[in-house]
């Protein structure tokens, strides 16, 4: 079972009848692609309810990154391009290292650090040549959770914030690819947790900044089957 971590947008974002949620996950997962204009009037209709709650939630998709402004002042599905990971992926470089490091200074950490462990131990149960549509939507739910925890544990809100934010567009990679190396995130995962606990910030910070770029090239590579996307 998936550990209870609440991320921003579920402490925040009222529940509008489960559209939000809905939405999110059909978004997350493919079943409505990436550059779909989204149809209020259609939509209103599958899902049996008002257009009022589902404009609702297309706001909160849209501050999530999830959405982006369309024609005559409707959504569209946000397209997440290879230069979009690579915008993605500089600023994590830039602010995931500096909240290991907080979070390996920080005496309190020990209630997120705790989450961000279970979520270690449930993708870890998703290690496995090939995942289904749920199994992916999710692993990518926990790979965000686990760095939107150790973003918690620096105590820094508005580092958490951006954190947060680079990780709902991220989630994209997910639905597109059965075969990803979970293993090799899990391993890594765990590698920044220990230099945490450890106390030692440089150390933290290395591995966080060792993950992240992994991680960049993970994506490289299923992108683009290749293991170079040029200079960042």
């Amino acid at each position: 079972m998936t550990p209870t971590v609440l991320r921003k947008n579920q402490r925040s974002v009222p529940r509008v009848n489960g559209v939000y949620e809905r939405l999110r996950r059909e978004i997350l997962s493919g079943v409505i692609p990436p550059g779909e204009f989204l149809l209020e009037e259609d939509l209103a209709e599958r899902f049996e309810i008002s257009r009022t709650p589902l404009r609702e939630a297309f706001i909160h998709l849209y501050r999530d990154g999830l959405l982006q402004k369309g024609p005559y002042k409707g959504y569209v599905v946000t397209e997440v391009t290879l230069a979009t990971y690579r915008e993605i992926f500089q600023l994590r470089m830039l602010l995931e290292p500096a909240s290991a490091k907080l979070a390996a200074q920080n005496p309190n950490a020990v209630r997120s650090l705790d989450q961000a462990e279970q979520t270690v131990e449930r993708m870890d149960i998703l290690v496995k040549p090939e995942l289904t549509a749920e199994e992916l939507l999710e692993a990518g739910e926990l790979d965000s959770t686990f760095h939107n925890c150790i973003a918690q544990a620096s105590e820094n809100r508005r580092l958490l914030k951006f954190i947060d934010e680079l990780n709902n567009a991220r989630q994209f990679n997910y639905a597109k690819y059965p075969n990803r190396p979970l293993d090799e995130t899990v391993r890594e995962h765990r590698g920044v947790l220990k230099a945490i606990k450890s106390g030692d910030a440089a150390k933290a910070e290395q591995a966080m900044l060792h993950h992240i770029r992994r991680a960049l090239e993970r994506a490289k590579e299923l992108f683009l089957g290749e293991s170079s996307m040029g200079n960042l």
